[in-house]
């Protein structure tokens, strides 16, 4: 498992022992006791690659990464040694074409797809009646921002959204003030 130096990344691997605990107390897969390889990335794309090979090179049959940053960069790793790569969330980036990544959930431009026709189809506004709506973007820097700024500028001029600049601060930040003080602005 890659994992980040975030609470999330910690919760997630508490989690996935306890399962891996329970299943190895019914008595396994078939038979056979699983265990767990963990390593810390600190949300760095050379750190998922170290963890690549090191669960690699420990006969790893399945690699979790918890974050999309992490999942990006051990991609084509997965594909080139063909063990599945399990991810929360992935980029469109590295699920297509069809190789050895899957993600859990939808993709983040198709939330964002998601998200902005819903705007639309709810006459979203909150103040005037007619006035089209605007959305603004508050998310972390990455691949998955990527995704989103590139499906949300491209939806908006279709549906009549708005699109503002969206507003990135770097991954693990804690004091978002600065942040929110712009969004305020806009």
């Amino acid at each position: 498992m890659i994992e980040t130096a975030m609470v999330a990344g910690g919760a997630e691997y508490d989690g996935y022992n306890d399962y891996i605990r329970y299943v190895n107390d019914q008595g396994g897969i078939y038979g056979v006791d699983i265990d767990v390889i963990s390593h810390e990335t600190y949300a760095s794309p050379s750190g998922a690659i170290i963890g690549f090979h090191k669960f690699r090179d420990a006969g790893a049959v399945l690699v979790s990464a918890m974050y999309t940053i992490d999942s990006v960069a051990a991609a084509p790793l997965a594909a080139q040694a063909r063990i599945p790569l399990v991810t929360n969330v992935g980029a469109v980036s590295m699920l297509y074409p069809p190789s050895w990544t899957y993600s859990i959930a939808p993709t983040f431009d198709q939330a964002m797809a998601a998200f902005l026709n819903w705007v639309v189809e709810d006459h979203w506004n909150l103040e005037e009646e007619g006035r089209p709506p605007k959305v603004l973007l508050f998310h972390s820097a990455g691949a998955s921002a990527a995704d989103m700024i590139g499906t949300g500028e491209a939806l908006s001029s279709v549906l009549g959204i708005t699109w503002q600049e969206p507003e990135l601060y770097p991954l693990g930040t804690m004091e978002f003030t600065p942040y929110l003080m712009r969004v305020q602005a806009k």
